[in-house]
């Protein structure tokens, strides 16, 4: 996630990924109404989204309801399948 993050920095495009901006304003350990709040700023300020399918992305509780509103916002949301990813981790 780092180095497409990077290459797309390298190629002009502002990347936001949240465990990266903003680790200390999004702690897993420590989510509550201020983590949403916080998710949402940064949903509405992004123009498109690239949903990098990863094994925590799958399994993450977060995921569905960023990509979600970020759908309602009626904006862009690209699906990027990495092929290090387990085949039998991805719903039918």
């Amino acid at each position: 996630m780092v180095k497409l993050k990077a290459q797309l920095n390298s190629e002009n495009f502002t990347v936001y990924v949240d465990w990266v901006n903003d680790r200390s304003m999004l702690s897993r350990d420590l989510t509550d109404v201020n983590t949403a709040k916080v998710i949402i700023d940064r949903l509405q300020k992004c123009k498109s989204m690239i949903l990098v399918l990863t094994e925590n992305c799958l399994t993450s509780k977060w995921t569905p309801w960023e990509v979600g509103y970020f759908h309602a916002l009626g904006k862009p949301v690209c699906v990027y399948y990495p092929q290090e990813i387990s085949e039998d981790l991805i719903p039918p």
